[in-house]
């Protein structure tokens, strides 16, 4: 998985490599801030969740570099959801025994939708950095996330397919075992049909599936002209891979959960595939350009995933927050967290509407052509 080959592993408390006391003055012998971050480093999502954790690592080792927080080095506290939603709730609960100033993750909203009611009713300020489910920043006013949300995200796929590609019969198929399948699925299904499109079959198929055929059956019988397959790289490279060994021609688009790995498992037969992401090396902004150097300084020339910049900006938020705050007070870094307008970040500008969402996030369709991944269109919100 070329975005997220990282082979190190990671220890409980992770005090960045790049931290040393000579770079930065403290006041004093300062306890370290810790900051969690709870991820998949193991099971069925644990390439997310290697692809991811860079980010927080160079956030945290360029914020000690500076000065730390308020005078004190910040310390990151890595959690190993084991890609399930128990693992991920007792992962929470270490972290609010810790008293951490506050939690980075989940990654999958299956995940984050499991911590999120925890980390809530303990006051410890959440964000995700790809939790796109409308639902998760719902559980309560302090969760956030660093991402876009399904809503803006199959409204887009929608409108692409129907006015950019021109294609008017469609097939949803979902991955039933994921909450961010599901939901995604019925915002494209819905967007879709309101452009003027026809909805020709919905289905859906375990995460664990390695066989389509029945499913794939009923859909070469619809003759759909795009199918959508909202879910993630394994099921949906296996499910597109064996759809065109069967004759299925149409054209295939997912969401963000794809990620470029979804080549792994479908190679060549993504042509005449589309995806959305958060964030393509591209992109025009600054922090964006100096976060590629940072990256491979660090780990070399490998490829960049999406997730560790959402996952970089997550942990800048946050310590932007507590700066404003100045304090390590939760409920002051929830409150400056909420107040943050205009934000300068890798993915795009940050300013959190009422219900912990960024209002600003752009999105970018990458097109798989001549064997590869490649930019094929921007979109900034209206």
């Amino acid at each position: 998985m070329g975005t997220a080959r990282f082979f190190s592993f990671y220890c409980l408390v992770i005090l960045s490599p790049l931290f040393s006391f000579s770079h930065a003055t403290w006041a004093g012998p300062a306890q370290p801030l810790e900051l969690a971050v709870i991820l998949p480093q193991s099971g069925k999502a644990e390439a997310y969740g290697k692809a991811a954790l860079p980010g927080a690592e160079i956030a945290v080792a360029e914020i000690n570099h500076e000065g730390g927080i308020l005078g004190r080095p910040l310390a990151l506290i890595v959690l190993d959801n084991k890609s399930s939603a128990l693992h991920a709730k007792q992962m929470a609960e270490k972290a609010i025994q810790r008293k951490v100033i506050g939690v980075v993750g989940d990654l999958w909203s299956t995940h984050s939708l499991a911590i999120a009611p925890l980390l809530q009713n303990a006051g410890v300020p959440m964000i995700s950095p790809l939790s796109t489910a409308p639902e998760v920043t719902r559980v309560g006013n302090y969760i956030f996330r660093s991402c876009y949300t399904d809503d803006f995200q199959g409204k887009l796929m929608a409108e692409f397919a129907f006015q950019d590609c021109g294609l008017r019969r469609a097939a949803v198929l979902t991955n039933i075992s994921e909450t961010y399948s599901q939901i995604l699925a019925d915002y494209f299904a819905a967007a879709f049909a309101q452009s003027g499109g026809q909805v020709v079959f919905r289905g859906g198929y375990k995460g664990s599936a390695v066989d389509f055929k029945e499913l794939l059956t009923t859909v070469k019988e619809v003759s759909p002209e795009v199918v959508f397959v909202p879910g993630y790289s394994r099921d949906s490279g296996l499910l597109i891979k064996q759809a065109r060994a069967m004759g299925i021609s149409a054209v295939f688009m997912g969401g963000d959960a794809w990620e470029t790995t979804v080549l792994d498992y479908a190679g060549p037969a993504l042509s005449l595939s589309y995806f959305s992401t958060h964030w393509h090396p591209g992109l025009p902004y600054p922090r964006s350009k100096a976060f590629i150097q940072a990256f491979k300084a660090r780990y070399g020339d490998v490829e960049i995933s999406p997730f560790a910049p959402l996952t970089y900006d997550a942990v800048r938020l946050l310590a932007d927050a507590i700066k404003r705050a100045d304090s390590t007070d939760r409920a002051k870094v929830r409150n400056a967290l909420a107040e943050t307008k205009d934000y300068a970040g890798t993915t795009g500008r940050f300013s959190f509407d009422g219900a912990g969402n960024p209002s600003q996030k752009s999105a970018s369709i990458l097109r798989f052509q001549d064997g590869t991944w490649q930019f094929f269109k921007a979109y900034e919100p209206k």
